[in-house]
């Protein structure tokens, strides 16, 4: 455990006395919390490049004023019960309040102003059945596998799964294994180096309309959608076109009559209607976009999660060319 401490060796202050404070104002502003470890006296000093002798009379004083104590074999802590005269220490408080900068000086963008205005999401009642988008069935996740099979690979103790990824794109062995799932369960046509991992489709949805879309850029999606992908386009600057949908999907003949930068869609599991593009219609999708040259951002979103039947190939992979943006 280290601690970030200012100490300068050539103030005029005793190096004890700089450490004791340091260590004074973290307890009291709460960033040391009562029963919290410290480290021992030998760490600190290697830590901070001190002799042990300095660290320990900063650590005597701080024991014997009752901020630290000692328990034998729990080495030491901040004491879990500070005198009340200690909790009110105005001088801290008022140093932390005269470095936060005042809210009226920090300027937001266009999109971070409008942020407020979205509304939150009211308490939910507690529900026999909860059919909340976005939500799968967690009770019914397979954890003791999970925990069996995530101790089996960090077992071997290979630390590059702890390190960054080459080249930026995610962990090598998990874009293979994903490339694998989805050539066989979705039909996508892809190698693992062209895999990306991101930590969700919002990222996905983001990431994409940053590198592909210039202010203006004419971006077409279905209405109703998703909100979270419209959000992203308008973020940077797109120009929408809401294209209208019936009971098998998409209409065609709502798309844009000239090009689009853009055709964001969800075929596999429309949102928030749930309907699924039929099959004719994702050819004569395709062929529009290729015509157009249009490119595609199909959002595979959850297309594991079927009632019943068989699963439709993505788009992705019945593209004869390279127009179809994969997010899943």
């Amino acid at each position: 455990m280290e601690l970030a401490i200012n100490i300068h060796s050539g103030a005029g202050e005793p190096l004890h006395h700089q450490l004791y404070q340091e260590l004074r104002r973290s307890i009291l502003s709460g960033r040391l919390s009562a029963g919290q470890r410290i480290p021992s006296s030998r760490a600190l000093a290697r830590s901070l490049g001190l002799s042990r002798a300095t660290v320990t009379q900063s650590y005597e004083q701080l024991m014997s004023e009752g901020y630290l104590q000692t328990v034998v074999g729990s080495g030491t802590s901040v004491s879990t019960q500070l005198p009340d005269e200690l909790l009110q220490a105005a001088p801290v408080r008022v140093a932390r309040e005269a470095r936060a900068v005042p809210h009226a000086q920090v300027k937001l963008s266009s999109y971070g102003a409008s942020l407020p205005n979205c509304l939150p999401e009211p308490e939910e009642p507690k529900l026999l059945f909860n059919f909340k988008y976005c939500r799968p069935a967690l009770d019914h996740f397979p954890l003791q596998e999970w925990r069996r099979l995530l101790l089996r690979h960090c077992r071997a103790g290979e630390r590059g799964m702890l390190d960054y990824a080459e080249g930026g794109k995610g962990y090598a062995p998990l874009r293979a294994a994903i490339a694998r799932y989805l050539a066989r369960a979705r039909a996508v046509n892809c190698t693992a180096e062209q895999i990306l991992i991101v930590n969700g489709s919002q990222q996905a949805l983001q990431l994409s309309a940053q590198v592909l879309l210039d202010r203006g850029d004419l971006v077409a999606l279905e209405e109703p959608g998703y909100l979270g992908a419209r959000h992203a386009f308008l973020t940077h600057g797109a120009r929408l076109h809401p294209v209208a949908l019936d009971e098998a999907g998409i209409r065609l003949e709502t798309l844009p009559a000239r090009h689009a930068r853009l055709l964001y869609v969800t075929p596999s599991h429309q949102f928030p209607t749930g309907a699924v593009l039929s099959l004719p219609r994702r050819l004569e999708l395709l062929a529009w976009a290729e015509k157009t040259g249009t490119l595609i951002l199909e959002d595979d979103y959850d297309s594991e999660f079927r009632y019943g039947g068989r699963p439709i190939p993505s788009l992705q992979g019945l593209a004869q060319r390279e127009s179809v943006l994969y997010a899943g």
